[in-house]
């Protein structure tokens, strides 16, 4: 008997993990009581009368816990055996490179496997009695400790085989640079936190499939309170979540570990079950609705989805864009300003390199990169970039395989890397407010504007986006941007052609160019909006139904939560469909060069220096 009932689950949850961690929790327990009465004592009280039952049995499991063997050898402990075998049966070994990952969500525990386990696999301990193949990782370490944990179990050349760790390295730790081996010693009380150790090894960049294994401890005593209880259920439930929802979150409608597992003890000490607590959870029982956000909108192969056609410059081709940002913002000094160089390796595979310290505003957003990237790689003082996949994912394979790094000397240089970010930014803000460039072709043959018009939802989200080129010519027709870049022959390729023939004159022609392309926008409103308003109204369909076959026979409680999803899910529909005016934005002029301007021997960059004032109705 317990004074406090969830004090018993967490004492099944301790015995579960291990006879160390249940020894380790009841004397707590004992001092935690022994305080209670000598604090009544104090005050003139009588103890609580169930603390005395408590203490008894308390200390008979102190007697038991200590005729237990500590796991040095073979029928010490059933689980420990099995956790032995299936170590070996994976390949775990001296002789071996295979790795495993073993989590315990008791520090305790942790500590004791990894004192007894590496001996009964052959790996001896050093003169100090440390054995290299191993690492205990869990909260009570510094973060720079758990750092080195981590940074040792993905280094190829590093000795560790076996990382023991708790929870601690259950979010956002990547152990599958070395790893594909997972086993659950004990067995958390939490979807989602069983999803989450499972993730630390199936990720992006694993070269293997992911293998994982839980051991389930059972007793011969009829009825008793074992794995079978709680997690073997959570482990079914879990596997049968992340096939068909994808998440845990989604089968249970819980989103922190803490918050699920308090709720799942609190239904267990009322007298619940596990499946009591997963059918009362908040997404429990919605699989309708699952099947509804599923389907809406469903592409088949027959139907493929229509591909955004976005106007580029350089048409995809990132190294040309690159070279033109920086000779447009360093001219010819970016040697100086940011110590560019550029290199080929054996392969002729290209590289540069740059020294970010030499730009605070480029270094101060290189702080977004792992910490230890960039302090490895000495990032501040020499950047090595390239545009080749090949010459990154060799270095990205040396650097899996090496013995002193974890990370590529060789970085690959993409869209979306903070450098080609920087350099776009720095590129724009070289236009001030209500200034757009004037891109000069002698392929033009009037004043073309270039246009975007952005029709949104009351959320504030992009439903309508045009790309137009609007000639300046009276009642000529709106054309697709892409159609008159092209015809301009914008690109990398496009020869320096100076400044445009009039600039007033062009600054004169923005309202009238503004205008036209929001008739334009407003001439085809209705057509858009309608392919929009189609799939909603659909989805606001079956929400109906959904409701309509939901509510009959629900209990109170769950008749609050399907209308109140109903509710949520209809006004969210209302904010789906397109709200106000489009916005409008001019985004460069393309015009003829000035007669006496004509193309020099210069390539690259195709934009005159002249800007031209879009005035105020570009911003409506």
């Amino acid at each position: 008997m317990a004074t406090d009932p969830l004090f018993a689950y967490n004492l099944l949850k301790t015995f579960l993990s291990s006879h160390k961690a249940l020894a380790e929790t009841v004397d707590r327990r004992v001092t935690a009581l022994g305080k209670k009465v000598r604090d009544a004592e104090k005050e003139g009280r009588r103890p609580d009368p169930a603390i005395g039952p408590e203490q008894r049995a308390l200390a008979r499991l102190r007697e038991l816990t200590a005729s237990m063997g500590d796991g040095t050898g073979p029928g010490d402990s059933a689980k420990l055996d099995a956790l032995v075998e299936q170590l070996e049966e994976i390949g775990v070994g001296p002789r071996s490179a295979t790795r495993v990952v073993v989590f315990s969500e008791r520090v305790d525990t942790l500590k004791w496997l990894a004192r007894v386990v590496p001996a009964r696999l052959g790996f001896r301990a050093d003169r100090d009695g440390a054995v290299k193949a191993v690492r205990v990782m869990h909260g009570g370490l510094s973060e720079e400790e758990q750092r080195l944990c981590r940074e040792a179990f993905g280094l190829a050349g590093d000795p560790v085989r076996l990382l023991f760790t708790g929870d601690v390295a259950s979010e956002g730790v990547n152990l599958h640079r070395q790893c594909h081996h997972l086993i659950h010693y004990d067995i958390p009380w939490s979807l989602i936190r069983i999803e989450q150790r499972n993730g630390r090894i199936d990720r992006y960049g694993q070269r293997y499939e992911p293998r994982f294994r839980a051991l389930i401890l059972t007793s011969a005593v009829p009825g008793a309170k074992d794995d079978r209880t709680v997690a073997e259920k959570l482990l079914t439930r879990e596997e049968e979540a992340h096939k068909l929802n994808g998440t845990a979150e989604a089968e249970t409608g819980y989103y922190r570990a803490d918050e699920e597992e308090r709720r799942l003890i609190k239904e267990l000490v009322e007298g619940g079950t596990v499946e009591d607590f997963l059918d009362a959870a908040p997404a429990a029982g919605d699989t309708d609705l699952a099947d509804l956000f599923g389907q809406v909108d469903t592409i088949t192969e027959e139907e493929p989805p229509r591909r955004a056609e976005v106007p580029s410059l350089f048409g995809g081709d990132l190294p040309a864009f690159v070279d033109t940002a920086l000779a447009e913002l360093f001219e010819d000094r970016a040697e100086d300003a940011l110590g560019l160089s550029r290199a080929e390796d054996a392969q002729r595979r290209r590289s540069l390199s740059l020294s970010p310290e030499k730009a605070p505003d480029l270094l101060r957003r290189l702080k977004a990169l792992p910490p230890s990237y960039l302090k490895e790689q000495g990032v501040a003082e020499r950047m090595i970039l390239t545009f080749d996949r090949d010459l990154a994912q060799d270095k990205l394979t040396e650097a899996r395989e090496a013995t002193d790094t974890m990370w590529p000397a060789v970085s690959f240089l993409s869209d979306i890397h903070p450098v080609v970010e920087w350099l776009t930014d720095k590129v724009l803000v070289q236009f001030g407010r209500q200034e757009a460039p004037v891109i000069t072709s002698p392929y033009v043959a009037e004043p073309t504007f270039l246009i975007q018009g952005i029709c949104s939802n009351a959320l504030g989200r992009p439903t309508v986006v045009r790309w137009m080129a609007v000639p300046a010519e009276p009642g000529a027709p709106v054309r697709p941007m892409t159609e008159a870049l092209a015809e301009a022959r914008v690109g990398p390729g496009l020869a320096r052609t100076g400044g445009p023939r009039d600039l007033a004159r062009l600054q004169e022609l923005v309202p009238a160019a503004v205008e036209t392309a929001r008739a334009y926008l407003e001439k085809y409103e209705d057509e858009w909006a309608e392919q929009i308003r189609g799939p909603l109204a659909e989805y606001r369909e079956r929400l109906t139904e959904w409701r309509a076959d939901a509510l009959p026979g629900a209990t109170a409680r769950r008749e609050q939560q399907i209308e109140a999803t109903a509710n949520e899910q209809a006004h969210l529909l209302d904010q789906l469909s397109t709200f106000g005016r489009p916005l409008l934005r001019v985004l460069a002029v393309l015009d003829r060069p000035a007669p006496d301007d004509g193309p020099d021997d210069k390539s690259g960059d195709s934009s005159g220096d002249a800007t031209t004032d879009p005035a105020d109705p570009a911003e409506d």
